[in-house]
């Protein structure tokens, strides 16, 4: 259940680059999974409407579809990440947000390599690799996150502010 997947979850304590020290709440393979399928289907719903789109532009539109499935499957986690303070539709309805490891708000390069690498990791013969890189580091971060210096956090009460808000925990606040 519920208490299980959180049992993997893990605590980071990390330092801002304003010298601010932050407590992260690093998701789990279960939590993410969970997101990764929202936005599947979220995406899977989108080619259906395109599908049908192309067909009424026949041969013209199989070329289209094509396109637009393309830019679909690249920029939709890009651009959500970059726009929505580094939440997907379906990192945001499970709460969840990608963040630069030392906790700003990720940017359009940083999105751009996890997400690039995301098809390194899903390919059949390489997915073992992603897999085991995942076993690898503290974090489970996979290839991309590892590149990219990314990590996928839980959010207080899902809520996002000026960026996305990870739990943060202040620790002997300087002045």
């Amino acid at each position: 259940g519920m208490r299980r997947a959180h049992a993997i979850d893990t605590l980071r304590r990390v330092e801002t680059p304003e010298g601010c020290e932050i407590t992260l709440r690093i998701a789990g393979p279960l939590t993410r999974a969970r997101a990764w399928l929202l936005d599947f289907l979220i995406r899977f719903a989108l080619w259906m409407v395109l599908a049908m789109l192309a067909g009424l532009a026949g041969k013209f539109g199989e070329g289209l579809f094509m396109i637009a499935a393309f830019l679909l499957e690249w920029l939709y986690p890009i651009v959500f990440e970059v726009m929505l303070h580094g939440q997907t539709p379906g990192k945001r309805a499970c709460h969840l947000a990608v963040l630069h490891d030392d906790g700003r708000p990720v940017d359009w390069g940083a999105s751009f390599v996890r997400n690039t690498l995301r098809f390194v990791d899903f390919l059949p013969a390489f997915y073992a690799t992603g897999f085991v890189a995942s076993l690898l580091n503290r974090d489970g971060k996979r290839l991309g996150d590892l590149a990219a210096g990314t990590v996928v956090v839980h959010l207080e009460n899902g809520k996002t502010g000026s960026g996305a808000e990870p739990e943060i925990v202040v620790a002997g606040a300087e002045p």
